[in-house]
């Protein structure tokens, strides 16, 4: 769990710097760490590492983790949302 919040927080840093790549491997990291523990930080992670890929523009690859197996377990209201970002992401529109 140490090396989760590691990388974690190494990805908030990442995010800072506007490094939305590597931030996402950071978060993808820690995603996978907390997912495979069953802790509840994993869907955190897991919406951090969506946000990063919106960030980067790669809207796509945001709609197969929210289809994938990975969004499972993870289902909800805060998905939901991510989804909205992405959405509005993709059309230029905040509306």
């Amino acid at each position: 769990m140490l090396q989760s919040a590691l990388d974690f927080q190494s990805g908030l840093l990442q995010s800072e710097d506007n490094d939305f790549k590597t931030a996402y491997s950071y978060f993808f990291e820690a995603f996978e760490s907390y997912n495979n523990a069953s802790h509840k930080k994993a869907l955190i992670a897991f919406k951090y590492m969506l946000l990063a890929k919106i960030m980067m523009g790669d809207i796509n690859d945001v709609y197969q983790f929210l289809n994938g197996k990975y969004s499972l377990n993870y289902r909800g209201r805060e998905l939901d949302a991510v989804k909205a970002i992405a959405d509005a992401s993709k059309e230029k529109n905040l509306e």
